[in-house]
């Protein structure tokens, strides 16, 4: 997730919120839905405007990095 709050996937960028930036996400896809996590938490659920494949672009780098930050 940027900085921002915002969240691109599949050419369709969601606001998350600036309180929740740099922070790792993981976007449950479905053929309607996109739902935002961050750990248990459900930030948001909005429909789907692309219907196209999803990518995997930057999942496991997020995660590597938000793991490294918290060793430090």
């Amino acid at each position: 997730m940027s900085r921002g709050g915002v969240v691109c996937v599949g050419y369709q960028q969601v606001s998350v919120g600036k309180h929740h930036g740099g922070s790792a996400c993981n976007v449950l896809v479905t053929d309607g839905l996109l739902q935002f996590w961050v750990g248990n938490e459900l930030l948001k659920t909005v429909a789907r405007t692309s219907l196209g494949e999803i990518r995997n672009k930057h999942a496991l780098g997020t995660a590597l990095r938000q793991h490294l930050r918290a060793q430090k």
